[in-house]
């Protein structure tokens, strides 16, 4: 339901290394008065060492654990608060708690993606309770956009105390190495993509390269683009006597872009055309500066609707909020309210982190179907043994099939914004029949599609016993509108 978007297609293509000039910034545990340090990474100078100002952190036990940096702010945590404090580079004063969080019993490991910051909490005080697999994602004024879980191994139970932001997700450590690559939803990509035979706290990810602390040699250790070992610098032994617990570079944080989008940029979520929208349309609306750096899904509200607010972002329509199926920096996928039904014209507007676009006018139609596609013009259409139709996988003829669309329109019972489907399942108020092949075919169901969210138009149909074998052209038409051309269900 949405373009691909090459998870890690940045993060392995990047070549070459870059050390000279690069600054480590690392959280010493030191428990109580536990030092901020700064490090040349290509001579392991350091360049910066003070105390932690916060007072919480000159406790005789308070022990340092997070850092992320952004330009002269820099953020950091404590193994037994869920606060996140900050501190000037250069002045090194006290500038307070940033926010309280709810993680327990403090924050492990912090990370900055740009404009907004990730969090891991601490281990659990009992050794036999199971770390917290969840990192959390917070915008700079504390409020929580996120959750998600980075899986792993039945057999580790020890808190994240390094993982930071890549493009297109995470990279995480179990505890120590290994570090392994999970995708924006907390997929795992890549099992051990860093491996060492030491053990490592702390990882920090520069653009090109990783960094991670040698925490039992006194090493900074730099890992290329595909995860390979480069080289170590030792660090002034003297000054890390409790040992590195998390390192970070500079996130500066540029303003906050604009978010900004045009007519053209928003499209039928299944075809990809743009034109007029539908009520209950889902709809992709391209730009820039639309969403969060780290793709987020939707997820459902205590009423159990899909949500309007995804990772920072909304989109506003007349001043509505719709249902977010998914966010990203240039990509936002949506469900059109059906409140547009009736009105010629829309005003849809997105935001995010408080930043809106320029209002766009968009037209509204009373359908405007489009079928979802696997790529290749194969339609997303089910056989009647629930399998995927496809050329290696046709279907039979006089067997019912399954073929999924957007954009029928208003329905009835009334469509409600964000609603998982469910009995009585809504139909389209228009007509809708399909054209299989050249032949038009009368649907045994046309509706919503059980457990998705509305705005999923199911349609089944029975192929003809006449039907030719081969890759057979299928539309869609609700009421006056036809859906997008090229699109095939393979026959036999």
């Amino acid at each position: 339901m949405r373009r691909l978007l090459g998870v890690l297609t940045l993060l392995f293509s990047l070549t070459g290394i870059s050390i000279a000039g690069t600054t480590v910034w690392a959280f010493n545990a030191s428990f109580g008065d536990p030092h901020i340090q700064a490090y040349d990474l290509a001579s392991g100078t350091a360049v910066a060492d003070f105390v932690a100002p916060n007072k919480d952190a000159h406790r005789g036990r308070a022990n340092g654990r997070g850092i992320a940096v952004a330009g002269t702010t820099i953020y950091y945590s404590l193994a037994d608060t869920p606060n996140v404090y900050k501190t000037d580079a250069v002045t090194h004063a006290d500038l307070g708690i940033a926010f309280t969080t709810l993680l327990s019993p403090g924050i492990n490991s912090l990370a900055l993606d740009g404009t907004s910051l990730w969090a891991a909490a601490s281990q659990p005080a009992d050794p036999s309770k199971p770390a917290d697999d969840k990192i959390f994602q917070y915008s700079l004024t504390g409020m929580l956009l996120q959750t998600l879980t980075l899986p792993r191994p039945a057999n580790t139970n020890l808190a994240r105390d390094g993982f930071d932001v890549v493009p297109g997700g995470f990279v995480a450590d179990r505890g120590s190495v290994p570090y392994d690559v999970y995708d924006s939803s907390g997929h795992l990509q890549k099992a051990f993509f860093i491996t060492a035979s030491f053990r490592t706290t702390g990882i920090a990810f520069d653009g090109l390269n990783y960094i991670v602390a040698d925490a039992i040699n006194g090493r900074l250790a730099t890992f290329d683009a595909a995860g390979d070992y480069v080289r170590s610098v030792d660090l002034p032994r003297d000054l890390i006597a409790f040992g590195i617990v998390d390192l970070a570079v500079d996130r500066s944080l540029a303003a906050a872009p604009v978010p900004q989008f045009t007519a053209s940029g928003v499209t039928n979520g299944a075809s990809f055309t743009a034109g007029g929208i539908a009520p209950g349309e889902i709809i992709s609306i391209f730009g820039s500066g639309l969403g969060p750096v780290a793709p987020a899904g939707l997820r459902l509200n205590a009423a159990g609707l899909v949500d309007t607010v995804v990772a920072g972002t909304q989109v506003l329509f007349d001043g509505l909020a719709a249902p977010i199926i998914f966010a990203s920096n240039g990509q936002i996928n949506l469900v059109v309210p059906y409140s547009v039904e009736g009105k010629s014209s829309v005003e849809v507007v997105t935001e995010y982190l408080g930043a809106h676009s320029a209002p766009i006018l968009i037209p509204v139609v009373a359908s405007a179907p489009g079928i979802f596609t696997l790529g290749q013009g194969q339609g997303a259409i089910l056989n009647e043994d629930g399998t995927a139709n496809s050329p290696r996988n046709p279907a039979q003829k006089g067997s019912i099939i399954a073929i999924f669309a957007t954009g029928e329109g208003q329905t009835r019972p009334a469509g409600v914004d964000g609603k998982i489907a469910a009995a009585p399942l809504p139909a389209p108020m228009l007509p809708v029949t399909i054209t299989l092949n050249g032949v038009d075919v009368t649907p045994l169901y046309a509706g919503s599609a059980p457990t998705l969210v509305g705005g999923v138009l199911q349609v089944n149909v029975r192929v003809p016993a006449d039907a030719a074998a081969g890759i057979a052209p299928v539309t869609l038409r609700v009421g006056d509108a036809l859906s997008q051309p090229g699109v095939t269900v393979a026959l036999r």
